[in-house]
């Protein structure tokens, strides 16, 4: 789309347009971001699961795109519907 189209929906639908969702969600349960964070999500997107509840939580901005980062790394010759397990490490 172009950016006069995006612009546009944007102005008619902020929320969905930009997939705020979730953020809504997160300020919904008492959440707040400060300056240099990023909002984490677990499990991350791309696992696409619809009857999953997610779990939200800010985390610094570097974190998160470490995290990212790395989980793309790891995942990207996966074939779809390949099985993925978590260690989640402190």
């Amino acid at each position: 789309m172009d950016i006069k189209t995006f612009l546009g929906e944007v102005q008619s639908d902020p929320i969905g347009a930009l997939n705020l969702e979730p953020l809504e969600e997160f300020w919904d349960d008492g959440g707040a971001l400060e300056p240099g964070q990023l909002l984490s999500v677990m499990p991350p997107f791309v696992l696409a699961q619809p009857d999953k509840k997610y779990s939200y939580r800010a985390i610094s901005a570097l974190d998160r795109l470490r995290f990212l980062a790395d989980f793309a790394r790891q995942i990207r010759d996966l074939p779809d519907g390949a099985t993925i397990s978590f260690k989640l490490e402190e």
